[in-house]
């Protein structure tokens, strides 16, 4: 958590959200492509994920990103990826990643 921290403070990342939301994207570049991580994403809203996803496709966007990337362990996503429109990826340092283009 303080790694997070640290980039949001040195401007490495950006930290936005609510009183029941926090989502902290990092800009990341593949290849001199740009795209977004999104490094954390918590929430007590229903459907949350639904929700906000425009934004972060906005904010990534407006950095130049092509496309948001997410990381995760939850097997649940893969159902709620599917219908957002994500596109899974092969699985990398034990966690599932899934892609969506902006």
């Amino acid at each position: 958590m303080s790694n997070i921290q640290n980039a949001c403070r040195k401007k490495q990342a950006f930290c936005f959200g609510t009183e029941d939301t926090r989502i902290v994207l990092r800009p990341r570049s593949y290849h001199g492509i740009p795209y977004v991580v999104v490094w954390l994403g918590v929430s007590t809203k229903k459907d949350a994920l639904a929700y906000w996803l425009p934004h972060v496709q906005e904010l990534t966007r407006m950095v130049g990103g092509r496309w948001a990337e997410f990381y995760t362990v939850r097997k649940g996503f893969i159902r709620v990826a599917q219908r957002l429109g994500f596109e899974r990826l092969p699985d990398e340092f034990g966690l599932m990643k899934f892609k969506i283009a902006v």
